[in-house]
């Protein structure tokens, strides 16, 4: 016999062709630099950037972004706390939701997060987002934050990084930086 079977707690691989060792894949889906172009006070400025992740033989994962707000020497943009938006504030947020933001260049801009592959009647991917980071229009950044998971072995789930950033009239000019990592951790 080859094949999965499940049930509402558990799920086995069966077959002589089942991998027996445990692990996780983190890949990034295309490029990992996000450009958000000159900011300005008068227009939200947005990023994107995608990921996905598979766990095999686990009780599943948890996926953390780790990492700095944006800075030029010694300034730094101020991280979100789940907020909206605000033009001509300075902030620096993150969700992995579908968004729209009117005041947003481009003005729509994310993805849910996605299986894959997609089977909705029996699925094979399980991750979900974390409810801190998937209401659209809404931001948040903390670092060490968990900003996904899966409760169970899981193929692919695909997520999408969605960035916003705002400056006041008064936020230093410059070059703004930061570097970010995402930890994906499989439980058992």
């Amino acid at each position: 016999t080859v094949g999965n079977t499940k049930s509402g707690n558990y799920q086995a691989q069966a077959g002589f062709n089942t991998d027996r060792t445990p692990y996780i894949e983190v890949s990034l889906v295309g490029s990992a630099a996000i450009d958000m172009g000159v900011l300005t006070s008068t227009t939200t400025k947005t990023g994107t950037a995608q990921f996905k992740v598979k766990a095999y033989l686990s009780s599943g994962y948890i996926v953390q972004i780790v990492g700095t707000t944006p800075a030029n020497g010694g300034e730094t943009l101020n991280a979100m706390s789940s907020t909206t938006s605000q033009v001509g504030t300075e902030q620096f947020g993150l969700n992995l939701a579908a968004n729209n933001v009117a005041t947003a260049s481009p003005s729509t801009f994310g993805a849910v997060a996605t299986q894959d592959p997609d089977f909705p009647s029996d699925p094979f991917g399980f991750g979900v987002v974390d409810t801190d980071y998937d209401t659209a229009n809404t931001f948040n950044y903390t670092s060490g934050d968990i900003i996904a998971n899966a409760t169970q072995s899981s193929s692919f789930t695909v997520y999408t990084l969605s960035y916003i950033a705002n400056i006041s009239d008064v936020t230093p000019g410059g070059t703004y930086y930061t570097a970010q990592s995402i930890v994906a951790t499989a439980t058992f």
